[in-house]
């Protein structure tokens, strides 16, 4: 399945160029949440690009059980009954995580981003023509009241503004139609 999910991702993702870091980090992060927008609206992947472990891509995936990417995390939210706002809050914590959360090596070829109490997971898929780093799903498990409150936070803060808006309308159209 991976060797096939490397190729798929490498044509769906070849001609994206990662962007420089010389904006500020606001600007940036709101790039990464129009990216997370663009995945879901067009379903072709996108990088974010992670402080140490590099480029991370981001693909639409499926909402089976054993998937990765957007869907399969929107999925496992739905199945716990969460609301699209708190959904589009883990999210766009998601999105922070991969920017600059703290990275720790977990098994060999995965790493765990974390940062307000979510961790992003990002297998590493390794081919004869390289090296790619994909987010592959989530975990909250560890840090559940400091998750609990930076969903939250998000929610409170951010929910007028129009890149969030934006992703909220994504994430209800995903979910109607899983």
């Amino acid at each position: 399945m991976y060797n096939a999910l490397f190729e798929w991702v490498l044509r769906e993702a070849e001609e994206i160029q990662p962007e420089g870091n010389e904006h500020n980090e606001e600007l940036i992060y709101i790039e990464d949440l129009v990216k997370m927008v663009n995945v879901l609206s067009t379903k072709k992947a996108e990088i974010i690009t992670h402080k140490s472990i590099g480029n991370v891509y981001i693909c639409i995936g499926e909402p089976t059980k054993d998937s990765y990417g957007l869907k399969f995390i929107i999925h496992q939210r739905m199945l716990q009954n969460r609301t699209n706002d708190e959904i589009t809050a883990i999210l766009t914590l998601i999105c922070s995580a991969i920017h600059d959360g703290d990275s720790k090596a977990d098994y060999g070829s995965s790493f765990k981003v974390t940062k307000n109490g979510i961790t992003a997971i990002i297998d590493s898929l390794v081919s004869e023509r390289g090296k790619i780093c994909l987010l592959t799903g989530y975990d909250l498990n560890k840090n559940k009241e400091e998750a609990t409150e930076a969903i939250q936070t998000v929610i409170a803060q951010y929910s007028a503004a129009p890149e969030y808006s934006l992703l909220r309308k994504q994430v209800v159209a995903v979910t109607s139609n899983i």
